[in-house]
């Protein structure tokens, strides 16, 4: 799984010269949602955000699933929660 933050070009001599603490400019808008891939597949939209001190996505929306013959999208079905075993 990969959450997209944004996207850019750059000069291989740009990518090569960059050095911790140089900022990176993209045309992502600071509130837009991440996109989220699952093996290269866009599947879901998200906010970026925090959990007990750590850095988390939060599921904002399901993107329509592209069949293997082209880009005829299904409806996506609702996200059924999976039952957590709290006696384990």
């Amino acid at each position: 799984m990969v959450a997209e933050l944004a996207e850019t070009e750059m000069k291989t001599d740009e990518l090569r010269d960059l050095r911790v603490g140089d900022v990176l400019q993209t045309d992502q808008d600071i509130g837009q949602p991440l996109t989220v891939r699952l093996d290269g597949v866009p599947r879901f939209l998200a906010n970026l955000g925090k959990v007990d001190d750590r850095k988390a996505i939060e599921i904002v929306e399901v993107l329509p699933r592209q069949e293997a013959n082209g880009p005829h999208a299904e409806p996506p079905g609702p996200i059924e929660p999976s039952p957590v075993d709290r006696d384990a």
